[in-house]
């Protein structure tokens, strides 16, 4: 004869307290401490949370994609020439030497926008558009091959690889 004291299965002698767990029960794993940053998140309205949420995705989403990068200044001075319909050959000759000089550090939508500045001004520059057509046959996305391919034809050269 036995006696309990209160819990089911759980005998009342000296080996067996009521506050142990049966052997045949689920454990529970340790309690981990609280993150402070998720108690305090709990307690903001839902609307706040909803803004905190958007923004985080949206970092989340342009952390993979490399930074925009600045137009070169090179670049910005051949489109503002050719906005302004400018027609020196000495002043197109010095610009598209320095944009040679440098178009191992422009970005293929650069190059082409180099190019379409070319086919506006209608000014040809046989060394810059070989390299530059060569560099973008390499690296270009759609975008600057299709742009560079129309001011190629622009300036009535050979678009055929």
């Amino acid at each position: 004869f036995s006696f309990y004291n209160g819990h089911r299965g759980a005998p009342a002698d000296s080996r067996h307290s009521g506050f142990e767990a049966d052997p045949n029960m689920r454990r529970t794993l340790a309690l981990l401490k609280a993150d402070p940053e998720l108690i305090v998140q709990r307690r903001l309205p839902w609307q706040v949370r909803k803004q905190q949420l958007r923004q985080q995705l949206w970092k989340d989403d342009e952390e993979p994609e490399s930074p925009p990068s600045k137009t070169p200044g090179i670049v910005v001075q051949i489109a503002q020439a050719a906005r302004k319909r400018q027609r020196d050959p000495m002043l197109w000759s010095n610009l598209l030497d320095q944009a040679l000089a440098t178009h191992g550090e422009l970005s293929p939508q650069d190059m082409a926008s180099v190019l379409w500045s070319m086919s506006e001004a209608r000014f040809h520059h046989e060394v810059l558009v070989e390299e530059f057509v060569r560099s973008l046959s390499f690296r270009a996305n759609v975008k600057a091959m299709v742009t560079a391919m129309l001011a190629v034809d622009r300036l009535g050269l050979p678009t055929d690889a």
